[in-house]
């Protein structure tokens, strides 16, 4: 057989028949296989213990075959098209040859997946040019694909392809274990995910796998099943600096240039509550003058929301200091380097307690606090201390880009003024 325009890879635990063209980039799934068991080209070696290996290469070149056809004949009609895995996997649809394996499996849930992620992409895309902006991922993808990686490592471990009739109370049982488990890659595989997840974030993943039946395949009792597999959050408490902690920060002496900058930047973001995207991208012309001030004006990147942050004098001495543009560093480098600024000068030393989920239980983690501080950490201090001094959500919202005043829920629980103080100013 020979093709002409697909080449056969490796690639994240499968075979792919892969096409680069117009900018685009096909992986299509011929079959999900460890590499061990492959010969240098891809093909099953003779042996391969879950099935017969003769069959499975033959099946391999018949799906693979078929993709290589139907993109030459996309390409013939028009030359410009851009192949995805959703546009071949509909194309390959459309055929209703009885002998194709998606054919056969339907509603395979990984797979599906990929489709219903592909349509996000677009659609967040197109709702992004209509705004004017460019960015590379809409962050609410994330959260999905994560999802969709954590069921393909499922897969994996489980040798098992996962379809919409597996969803029962068992599986989701099940793969809540799974996300809370640890998982170690090594030579001969390397996971998707790495497991570990709180309960908040195992969530986070049943709210994307409920969203797939609800939104894909249209499955109602299948999201109830999964909704209710959703675990306890228990609260540990918002890792955050108190005004006097942040005011101490902010007045060391340091004598380190790359010190102070990493200082002077973390309390930037406590004095304004940037997301660190949005913060990465600020410039002079986000310092608009206002009574004798300035406010920084910007849309945030993650919501596309108008936010208007009114700025402290510190605030605008540290702006003024890096002439209103921040040197850019990666969340990862610049959470890292915080946190060995902070053992270094042995800063916010207090033990806390985390909750993580362990086999349908929860279990207590002792840690110290700086450990969990990060660039997000002065986004929480900004709120929680607005919320101390009785500033009202709207307002808040406003500053921060929120878009639901539920998100702030636990800021309102946690550090609202007792109502006792607050008829302070009636008494006489």
């Amino acid at each position: 057989m020979a093709l002409k325009l697909i080449k056969r890879m490796y690639y994240q635990g499968k075979v792919v028949a892969y096409l680069k063209k117009n900018n685009s980039i096909l992986r299509y799934k011929l079959a999900m296989i460890e590499e061990k068991y492959l010969t240098t080209k891809y093909r099953v070696k003779p042996g391969y213990p879950f099935e017969d290996s003769e069959l499975l290469n033959q099946k391999i070149d018949e799906l693979e075959e078929r993709v290589d056809n139907k993109a030459c004949e996309i390409l013939y009609f028009n030359p410009l098209a851009k192949i995805t895995n959703m546009v071949m996997a509909e194309a390959l649809k459309q055929e209703k040859v009885e002998e194709s394996e998606i054919e056969e499996d339907e509603n395979i849930i990984v797979y599906d997946f990929d489709k219903y992620i592909e349509d996000m992409k677009l659609r967040k895309a197109e709702e992004d040019a209509e705004r004017g902006i460019s960015r590379k991922l809409h962050p609410s993808c994330k959260d999905f694909i994560s999802t969709r990686n954590a069921l393909a490592d499922y897969e994996y471990d489980n040798r098992t392809l996962l379809h919409l009739s597996d969803i029962t109370p068992s599986f989701i049982g099940d793969f809540v274990d799974y996300l809370a488990d640890e998982r170690i890659s090594n030579e001969n595989h390397t996971y998707l995910t790495k497991g570990s997840l709180v309960n908040a974030t195992i969530n986070k993943r049943l709210d994307c796998l409920a969203a797939l039946t609800r939104n894909f395949y249209k499955d109602l009792k299948a999201t109830e099943i999964i909704l209710e597999g959703k675990q306890d959050s228990e609260q540990a408490d918002v890792i955050r600096l108190t005004k006097d902690e942040l005011t101490s920060l902010a007045s060391m002496d340091l004598n380190v240039e790359s010190e102070c900058r990493i200082r002077d930047y973390f309390v930037f973001l406590c004095l304004t509550g940037l997301r660190y995207s949005d913060f990465c991208l600020i410039d002079k012309s986000n310092f608009v003058p206002h009574q004798n001030g300035y406010i920084l004006r910007l849309y945030t990147h993650k919501t596309i929301k108008r936010a208007e942050i009114p700025l402290t004098t510190k605030a605008i001495e540290i702006a003024h200091k890096y002439e209103f543009r921040f040197d850019y560093y990666t969340n990862q480098a610049f959470n890292r380097q915080l946190k060995d600024l902070l053992a270094r000068y042995d800063l916010f030393g207090d033990e806390i307690i985390k909750y993580r989920q362990i086999k349908k239980g929860v279990e207590k983690v002792s840690m110290l606090r700086r450990e969990k501080i990060s660039a997000h950490t002065g986004r929480r201090t900004f709120i929680s201390i607005l919320v101390e001094n009785g500033v009202n959500l709207p307002k808040i919202m406003a500053m921060t880009g929120h878009t639901k005043e539920s998100t702030l829920k636990i800021y309102v629980d946690r550090f609202s003024p007792n109502l006792k103080d607050a008829i302070v100013p009636l008494e006489f």
